[in-house]
């Protein structure tokens, strides 16, 4: 458990810790967030692989106020493990940052496990906001190449 202060309420934040697990094989390890109005039951998880030092990140949207929090991590299925944190951080962060970054998607269910084969669609509703793969500027005027892209 770790204790942070939250600066805006409203406002989007990501958080990134190293997690090393020690148990007989691996773990889905989750984190949640708990102000002083409201649980984020999962707001991350990492398959922590034992003994080595997994990534884990993830991301909320604090909609009510709150002075602190408690990040907390947890194995998913409530095995008893032995769970390190390190470099644990939570940062505030603009519309304008996150539109600029790449994501992985990863479907889970409210305790965080996994879900295997779901089937997302997106659409893209706004074509002031670029969506895709990164490509030469080149190739975006390119008419065959347009017409694939939509087939």
């Amino acid at each position: 458990m770790i204790i942070v202060q939250v600066e805006n309420f409203y406002c989007e934040y990501q958080t990134n810790s190293w997690i090393k697990v020690q148990c007989a094989n691996s773990a889905l390890i989750r984190a949640s967030l708990k102000t002083e109005n409201r649980t984020y039951n999962c707001i991350g998880t990492v398959l922590a692989k034992n003994g080595c030092w997994s990534f884990l990140k993830g991301g909320f949207v604090l909609d009510s106020p709150s002075n602190l929090a408690l990040l907390l991590f947890q194995n998913s299925d409530d095995r008893d493990i032995d769970i390190t944190i390190d470099s644990s951080s939570l940062q505030p962060f603009t519309d304008q940052e996150w539109r600029k970054c790449a994501v992985t998607i990863h479907v889970s269910d409210q305790q965080g496990n996994r879900l295997q084969g779901a089937v997302i669609t997106i659409n893209q509703v706004s074509k002031d906001f670029p969506f895709g793969s990164a490509i030469a500027h080149t190739i975006l005027g390119n008419l065959p190449y347009q017409n694939w892209f939509v087939e």
